[in-house]
């Protein structure tokens, strides 16, 4: 995934558990992986490999604030709690539209 990223300098919102497709992101410098949920527990990829930045992205919004989030609160809220249990949701920011990105190369 993170050479299809490179290569087109775009990230594109991918299915969620629960419907709909995101594209995540945070605003740590040097990502928490528990705290973000980001271990490979589900997963085969290492996502803490590379970061891609994101320069002006209006259509991210916090993930506490999101519409997705609100539908979740009100549909599934053991998804919800399990998502989020012991984890940084502050620093979660998610968009339904693809976003220009570039790799952080100093990461």
């Amino acid at each position: 995934m993170a050479r299809r990223i490179g290569r087109y300098g775009i990230l594109i919102p991918r299915p969620q558990l629960w419907g709909g497709r995101l594209v995540w992101l945070t605003d740590q410098e040097r990502p928490n992986a528990v705290a973000l949920g980001l271990t490979s527990n589900f997963t085969k990829c290492d996502r803490l490999e590379c970061r891609y930045l994101v320069g002006d992205a209006p259509a991210a919004a916090p993930w506490l604030d999101s519409p997705e989030r609100a539908t979740l609160f009100r549909t599934r809220p053991g998804l919800l709690l399990m998502l989020e249990m012991d984890r940084a949701p502050r620093h979660w920011f998610v968009s339904p539209v693809s976003l220009a990105a570039r790799r952080d190369q100093g990461y």
